[in-house]
């Protein structure tokens, strides 16, 4: 996610979101990636995505019991959480 997506769901201050994830004990990976405007220049941003070793302690700060998947793309846009005692 970055400020833009953000945006898009009402976070207005996305980098305040993200340091207080990572005063939780969260750690979110970042890196800065360019993202056309509409006025056809482009704005240079931070993307932001949680690092695959927090998905234990992000699902226990939701208060969810769920089994992490540790064989996925470690981009942080692929992840799989599967619920225990789901039913097909």
């Amino acid at each position: 996610m970055h400020r833009f997506d953000g945006e898009k769901i009402g976070c207005h201050a996305l980098h305040s979101v993200v340091a207080f994830f990572e005063s939780k004990g969260l750690r979110l990976e970042r890196k800065t990636i360019s993202v056309p405007t509409r006025w056809g220049a482009d704005a240079h941003v931070a993307l932001y995505w949680l690092a695959p070793e927090s998905y234990p302690l992000a699902a226990r700060l939701l208060g969810l019991n769920l089994h992490v998947n540790r064989d996925v793309d470690p981009s942080g846009r692929a992840y799989l959480l599967a619920s225990t005692g789901a039913r097909g």
